[in-house]
């Protein structure tokens, strides 16, 4: 058993010679960060927010997957991510969704149900936002929110 545990050392390091030491492993990732971070500052900040749709879209999706069984995030927690990626404000939010802000605030903190109306013009929003990004089925607020409640009985 100890030889296979040196010959398995031996092989990692025939595989991975890139690094002497493990000091130069990490020297090396500080440079690929540091590498990243400039890469990042050069995005515009047009493309960020539309990376941060696509991302919220594909966790809106893998929550949908049956198997998942239970989810990190909820309709509240998407609600509030899709929210603060285009909105600043949560009244500006409320106004372009033309519902009441009192009402778009207790529902991001789960203190009222979202409402068909809200669903509705949420998904219209939806639709609007992501039309020129990718094919987004905006309807997935809809499916969400049914799980979800569907997994609370």
């Amino acid at each position: 058993m100890k030889s296979q545990v040196k010959d398995f050392e031996i092989l990692y390091e025939v595989m991975d010679s890139r690094h002497a030491t493990f000091a130069d492993k990490l020297a090396d990732g500080k440079l690929i960060l540091e590498a990243r971070k400039k890469q990042m500052a050069q995005l515009s900040p047009e493309l960020i927010l539309d990376a941060r749709l696509i991302q919220l879209k594909l966790q809106m999706e893998e929550s949908l997957k049956p198997e998942q069984t239970t989810n990190s995030y909820s309709f509240i927690n998407f609600l509030q991510e899709y929210s603060s990626i285009l909105y600043s404000d949560t009244d500006i939010f409320a106004k372009d969704l033309s519902i009441d802000s009192t009402f778009l605030n207790k529902v991001l903190e789960g203190e009222e149900e979202p409402n068909d109306e809200l669903l509705t013009k949420l998904i219209a929003h939806t639709e609007h936002t992501f039309k020129n990004l990718i094919n987004f089925k905006a309807a997935i607020w809809y499916d969400i929110y049914t799980q979800e409640k569907t997994r609370k009985v």
